[in-house]
């Protein structure tokens, strides 16, 4: 049976895996009325299985001396990955939060899809994709090619706020050679003084302060989502402060995350840091890119002014240190440090992880979804979620999505750590509604 190594970036996410710390994206989308289950069925397995690594599993040498590899799954079934289920009376954020808390099978191709029968306006569908297979804007793309429509770019002219789009389109090309050449990394390091600064700047950076968003995880996974927020809004909101869409939610993720650690008995005199994700693909939304998979992907450490009591102020601070972020390279070193790790034995790629996780103490992610509305087998989707995995144990996962013309907030928490992540998104949610109270005051005559 022909294998394929997993490229180093892969393999990193791939060994990242543990008992108490599955490392897969979730995906929930709601659809208006019941599916049909047979439908939808027939386009999971027309669509979806039309990429190898969704009939892949992935085995690995005795000892872990090699480096992992893919092969066709000699069982392969359909039925072992699609479940049909019924909610019964159960909240759609319990059954979320059970399936999430397991590790999908290691004996086979990593993801589910589970069709939810008696959700909330009709049937969801729950989708749980590994880490290894691709990052979230490309499992997000390609679990929309499921879709009854074709993904259409959007509308010349159309607003685009992407973060970082500066430091994208420099580095884009250099993921590739990072992905198969780690040692890259160093030369990049040697040749360009800002890569140089970026990676120094990652190595020193101090620890996270202690804070009630950190502690030891059990696995026991907890989520919730908030209202869907009309993105014109945002916009809005935007324009009368000064700031873009990115801003803004980032602002009251920021206000929101120092209502709960207040609430917590931490006094928020000091920031927190966040990982934030960084799209290296040269696209800015999922409608731009083709449906491919792996990993092309950095991460950047930003600080969150909780200690901040004012949204403005906090907004001028998010501000300074998204822009020094453009213009750094720490995505792409951090990149490079991603494809050495999965190159290397899995005893340094944890203590490299464990650096990772004491710099920080969540992770926080923004991906600008479909700006038109679809289609599963004929019901009309009308919403989507997900939640970023928690790489390196961390307890906290803030995720946001956009979907035509709305927006959502995603929470995911060990509950050893954040019993109920629902606290944060309501804080998120009052965070918004204070700021757009502070604006109108502001502007009335």
């Amino acid at each position: 049976m022909s294998r394929e190594p997993l490229s180093h970036v892969d393999a990193a996410w791939f060994r990242l895996e543990e008992p108490d710390n599955p490392v897969d994206i979730t995906v929930l989308l709601e659809l208006e009325g019941e599916a049909d289950f047979g439908r939808l069925s027939r386009a999971v397995e027309e669509r979806l299985l039309t990429f190898r690594r969704f009939r892949q599993r992935i085995v690995e040498s005795p000892g872990r001396v090699a480096a992992p590899e893919w092969e066709d799954d000699p069982d392969f079934a359909l039925d072992r990955h699609l479940h049909r289920m019924h909610l019964g009376g159960r909240r759609l954020e319990d059954v979320v939060s059970e399936r999430t808390s397991h590790p999908l099978p290691m004996d086979r191709p990593l993801w589910q899809l589970d069709v939810i029968d008696g959700a909330p306006g009709g049937t969801a569908l729950l989708a749980r994709l590994h880490h290894c297979i691709g990052d979230g804007f490309a499992l997000i793309r390609v679990l929309l090619t499921v879709a009854d429509e074709e993904l259409a770019p959007p509308p010349t002219g159309e607003e685009h706020e992407p973060a970082h789009a500066s430091l994208r389109e420099r580095v884009a090309h250099e993921v590739g050679e990072l992905a198969h050449h780690p040692s890259h990394a160093a030369e990049l390091a040697h040749d360009a003084r800002s890569t140089a600064s970026a990676l120094g700047h990652l190595l020193l950076l101090p620890f996270d302060r202690p804070n009630p968003l950190r502690g030891r995880v059990i696995g026991r996974r907890r989520v919730a989502w908030s209202s869907a927020i009309p993105l014109d809004g945002v916009k809005a909101l935007g324009r009368a402060m000064g700031a873009t869409v990115n801003d803004v939610l980032l602002g009251a993720m920021t206000g929101a995350l120092r209502r709960y650690l207040q609430s917590a008995g931490d006094p928020a005199t000091e920031p927190v840091r966040a990982v934030v994700p960084v799209n290296l693909r040269s696209v800015r939304r999922i409608e731009e890119m083709e449906p491919v998979l792996g990993n092309r992907f950095g991460l950047v450490f930003l600080d969150l002014p909780v200690h901040a009591d004012d949204a403005r102020r906090r907004l001028v601070l998010l501000k300074e240190g998204m822009d020094r972020l453009k213009e750094s390279a720490e995505a792409v070193v951090a990149f490079g440090i991603l494809a050495g790790m999965g190159a290397a034995p899995g005893v340094v790629e944890h203590v490299v992880a464990e650096v990772f996780r004491r710099k920080a103490s969540l992770v926080a992610t923004n991906v600008p979804g479909p700006t038109r509305a679809l289609s599963f087998a004929g019901r009309p989707v009308r919403d989507v979620m997900f939640w970023v995995p928690h790489p390196a144990k961390f307890a906290v996962g803030i995720s946001i999505l956009s979907y035509a013309g709305r927006v959502r907030v995603g929470v995911r928490t060990d509950t050893a750590v954040v019993a109920d992540p629902s606290s944060i998104t309501r804080a998120f949610e009052e965070e918004l509604a204070a700021m757009s109270e502070q604006t109108s005051a502001q502007v009335a005559p």
